[in-house]
């Protein structure tokens, strides 16, 4: 096999990532023609058309832990039964921006997708992100692209067994221990947190996210905390209150409002 530290996969309009070790789990992300795949990965990564699979080829790209095969000749596919959750169509209430995103289930967790169109920097900006959680909610992968004109940047995080986070082959010490990531720019990541803790109306509680910024695509650790004031209503705070917001959230805990920064069509 060929062996290096990216490949670009040409003609590819969705890419999937699949592990293959104990548990099975893809990413579905959608992408424009040319895909630059990071390194250091331990998954598979194929080009699809129709949506996530498991896919597996005599011959791919060996990269650090991830495969990439192009579907074609020789390519045995095996579908991967997704359930939709939700979708949704967020508009930003302060500034030009609006995000399409997927709630999917499938049987070892749950993925999270989207698309923002925004302006980033003054110039115009697309932006897709894709989360994989497990069973209970817990971030195992997550990845954002931004592309503005003919520049294009990318993240992809990831988060191992012994709850450490690593961005390609950079482990960051600063995030042990944290299972949520937070994607600055999208009501959707607030999901996460508001699943896996299952607060009962009344209940608070304190955790620590690893939270992605845009543009910069920077991620530190930041201290959250969510209250459930009824049913469909939680007060999110970061910082001991440095910054707080009202979310209204549907039965499926996705944001309906986000204060006065996003509201679902």
């Amino acid at each position: 096999m060929i062996r290096a530290s990216e490949a670009k996969i040409p003609g590819a309009s969705d890419l999937v990532l699949t592990r293959r070790h104990s548990t099975c789990f893809c990413l579905c992300l959608r992408f424009w023609p040319a895909v630059t795949v990071p390194a250091s990965v331990s998954v598979s990564v194929s080009v699809s058309v129709s949506g996530p699979r498991l896919t597996s080829a005599e011959s791919s790209v060996q990269l650090d832990g991830v495969t990439c095969n192009e579907v074609g000749s020789g390519v045995t596919e095996k579908p991967l039964k997704v359930v939709l959750l939700r979708s949704v169509l967020w508009r930003r209430r302060d500034e030009p921006a609006m995000q399409y995103s997927r709630f999917q289930e499938f049987a070892e967790g749950y993925i999270i997708d989207g698309r923002v169109l925004t302006v980033l920097s003054g110039q115009p900006a697309e932006i897709h992100y894709s989360v994989i959680c497990d069973r209970a909610w817990q971030t195992q992968h997550a990845y954002a692209a931004i592309y503005q004109g003919t520049s294009t940047r990318q993240l992809l995080l990831r988060r191992d067994e012994q709850n450490q986070w690593w961005r390609g082959e950079e482990r960051l010490p600063d995030l042990d221990g944290i299972v949520d990531v937070d994607l600055a720019l999208t009501p959707s990541t607030n999901t996460l947190p508001i699943r896996r803790l299952n607060l009962a109306v009344g209940e608070s509680k304190s955790t620590d996210a690893a939270w992605v910024r845009f543009p910069e695509l920077t991620i530190e650790r930041q201290h959250q905390r969510y209250t459930r004031g009824a049913a469909h209503r939680y007060r999110f705070e970061i910082d001991g209150g440095a910054f707080t917001a009202e979310l209204e959230v549907d039965e499926t805990g996705v944001v309906i409002r986000y204060e006065d920064l996003w509201e679902r069509v």
